[in-house]
């Protein structure tokens, strides 16, 4: 017989050679072939599993053939949600399973109107759109201010958009919405004439009369005579009509208070304040009491009358409204005025007292951001929380928040837009130069169009991102492993940054070119496949990436390492290094039907040499597993393993029969845990153990290979040691 060192050595000694004679085998290279030629017309778990020689191909691929009967059990392994912690397969203490279910697409829809990366790009262009608006109302105020002066006629104001733009906006009129015919005949009308076109126009309906009444305040602001030109040594407007142009303009225009306009609001605050002498003074006065509320902290929604009772409360007694409802809160806020309990201001006295009205003012300035702060915060909340619903271009567009924020994130107002033509831009193929978005000459429909992953279908679409959610997911998750191995859990936190940062990066990558440049998205895909970076060129990675993939003599392919080819697979690249759009029709990715037939290669190589020997499959299976091992609990909790570590160290028969953390702790005296990534320090365990089997097996081995790699067996291991090593698993 020959030794099992020698026959072990023969089939390693050129793992790629021995591979390919197992796939060239005729049963073999007919199941793979059924496999891959069939795996693409699975749409349900139901289609998987009612194929019996695809089902049966895939579990023996991931170490499960002995549970191939259990269709039930598999079931709800393959509906599992893998991001779902307290799923049934992450549940299972056997990491086979949850590798099983991961090489599918069954628990749910990789279709997303956002992706967390595209969510948050929207949220930060919402909130860039705002920042701007303050640089803009500075920057257009700064304009206005030097240019009005310039104007002689009305004429002059119309052919300065930007001055024109300026003063209608000022009184709430949209440039774009009223023509230049009438806002001439507004500023040319006499205003004491009542038969003069601005007085002439209708006020029937509420809306009448709001234009009218911003028409009058627009003529007011502007001294151009009937016939649109300025009288001698007058100006277009006065210091005092610039001002309260500017003013109008600053605490309007901008969506949110400003800085600028906090200060105007500041002054406000004072002047009218001055003129306070009773609490309806205030509470009637809509501005003035949103911005006593927000300098008082209070609630914006307040009512009057509970303001009202807590300004005239009896502040001397623990029994009065403002103690009894606020405390100490509402006392002090109380004390801020001079009210009596009448809610009137003594005769001859002031409202407050100008140390007061002074700390009204200051608590102003520094809480007049406070409301939009919540008001955005709100927001965004309901952004990120709703989204996520949205599962046609329809659905977005009926959602009046939803749209309007989608549309302000790019510059563009909801209500200037047609929904129609918003509809086909985001039904545009990016892909496509001649798409309708791509047509447009405003950037900002290309931008609205990138952020969202519609078809042309209208409904929501699985993204076109350089690799699937699925694929960075598990990654990200291979990665963190991988640098957390031996329980060096203190790496846990760099590692996470890294998959963050990976995360978040890779959704904007679209050439391999980008990729490769980026050495830190370089280090979390080779880490996360445990492949060593040195040596690792961008041209050797380019290369791989751009693989024809189903070309046997690709660049990917032709790697002696089969790693290679599937990390290629991973990703979405196509000969030319761009991102491409991938079937997504399909329940198994690329690598995930390359993983699997490699995998079945490897367990029919093994399978094939444990009917000769099982101390060689016993060795190649260790080979194989070594580098994924991260605990001793791995080789306790998987009966080959197990056998294969008694064997090498000669641990006696009652082994598996004592407390699991001292089995624990044999492992780790025999076996430095991080050597298992070394192939030269794992082929010297394995010369140690086919050594050791032949010793003790001097006919065929005592056990026999189908009870060694049976999941679950529990011929070499103890039931409670299977239980206490499920429990540390899951722990």
């Amino acid at each position: 017989m020959v030794s099992t060192f020698l026959s072990y050595d023969m089939i390693s000694r050129d793992m790629q050679k021995s591979l390919d004679r197992v796939a060239s085998e005729a049963q073999v290279k007919r199941d793979t072939q059924y496999f891959q030629e069939n795996i693409g017309k699975v749409k349900s778990v139901d289609d998987f599993m009612g194929d019996y020689k695809l089902y049966s191909y895939a579990m023996k691929s991931y170490g499960l053939e002995d549970m191939t009967y259990a269709k039930a059990f598999m079931r709800k392994v393959l509906s599992s949600d893998l991001t779902d912690p307290s799923s049934f397969a992450n549940s299972l203490a056997d990491q086979k399973y949850r590798d099983f279910a991961s090489a599918f697409k069954f628990s749910s829809s990789t279709a997303i109107v956002q992706t967390t990366s595209q969510q948050n790009s929207t949220v930060s262009a919402y909130q860039a759109q705002i920042a701007q608006e303050e640089t803009d109302a500075n920057t257009e105020t700064s304009y206005f201010k030097q240019a009005v002066g310039k104007i002689g006629s009305v004429k002059d104001l119309i052919n300065n958009g930007r001055v024109y733009d300026y003063a209608l906006k000022s009184v709430g009129l949209d440039p774009n919405t009223y023509s230049r015919d009438f806002i001439t005949k507004v500023l040319t009308s006499d205003t004491n004439d009542a038969n003069s076109y601005l007085n002439t126009l209708p006020t029937k309906s509420s809306a009448q009369y709001a234009l009218k009444d911003k028409a009058q305040e627009l003529r007011k602001m502007f001294n151009f005579n009937t016939s649109g030109t300025l009288d001698s040594g007058t100006t277009a407007q006065t210091a005092a009509q610039t001002t309260t142009t500017v003013d109008n303009y600053l605490t309007t225009v901008p969506s949110h208070v400003t800085a600028a306009a906090a200060l105007i609001n500041k002054d406000y605050i004072a002047t009218q304040m001055a003129s306070v002498t009773k609490v309806d003074d205030i509470t009637g006065n809509q501005s003035l009491f949103s911005f006593v509320k927000t300098a008082l902290g209070l609630d914006s929604s307040m009512l009057a009358s509970t303001f009202k009772n807590i300004v005239t409360s009896d502040t001397s007694t623990q029994n009065s409204y403002a103690y009894q409802q606020g405390g100490n809160t509402w006392v002090a806020v109380a004390k801020m005025f001079n009210f009596d309990t009448s809610g009137n201001v003594a005769s001859g006295g002031s409202a407050m007292t100008a140390d007061n009205l002074t700390k009204l003012q200051n608590r102003y300035m520094s809480n007049y951001a406070a409301d939009d702060n919540a008001n955005d915060t709100a927001i965004y909340t309901y952004y990120k929380g709703h989204i996520g619903g949205v599962k046609t271009v329809d659905d977005l567009l009926s959602n009046s928040a939803l749209y309007s924020f989608a549309l302000k994130s790019v510059g563009l107002n909801a209500i200037d837009e047609s929904q129609s033509k918003i509809k086909r831009v985001l039904e545009s193929d990016l892909n496509d130069p001649k798409s309708y978005a791509n047509q447009l000459s405003d950037p900002r429909y290309l931008a609205l169009a990138k952020e969202y992953n519609f078809g042309a279908d209208g409904k929501i679409a699985e993204p076109k991102l350089a690799q699937s959610q699925a694929e960075m997911t598990l990654l990200e998750k291979n990665y963190i492993k991988a640098k957390t191995k031996f329980d060096n859990t203190t790496a846990k936190t760099a590692a996470t940054d890294d998959t963050t940062y990976y995360t978040n990066a890779i959704q904007g990558v679209s050439t391999v070119s980008q990729l490769v440049s980026d050495q830190r998205l370089v280090k979390v895909i080779l880490g996360s496949y445990g492949i060593d970076s040195k040596g690792v060129t961008n041209d050797f990675l380019k290369k791989v990436l751009t693989s024809d993939l189903s070309d046997p003599n690709s660049f990917a392919n032709k790697q002696t390492d089969e790693r290679w080819a599937q990390l290629a697979g991973s990703f979405n690249f196509n000969s030319s290094g761009n991102v491409q759009q991938m079937d997504t029709s399909k329940i198994m990715g690329r690598r995930a039907e390359m993983a699997t037939v490699d995998n079945y290669y490897h367990q029919s190589l093994e399978q094939e040499a444990g009917d000769d020997n099982t101390g060689v499959r016993l060795a190649l299976y260790f080979q194989r597993m070594a580098p994924t091992l991260t605990s001793a609990y791995d080789i306790l909790g998987d009966t080959a393993l197990l056998q294969f570590f008694k064997t090498a160290y000669q641990m006696p028969d009652g082994f598996s029969n004592l407390p699991v953390d001292t089995q624990a702790a044999k492992v780790k005296q025999f076996i430095n845990l991080p050597d298992l990534s070394d192939p030269t320090k794992v082929k010297s365990m394995v010369d140690r153990f086919t050594a050791m089997y032949d010793l003790e097996n001097s006919t065929a081995g005592t056990a026999s290979t189908a009870s060694i790699f049976t999941a679950g067996s529990s011929a070499s291991i103890s039931g409670d040691t299977l239980l206490s090593i499920a429990q540390l698993k899951l722990a």
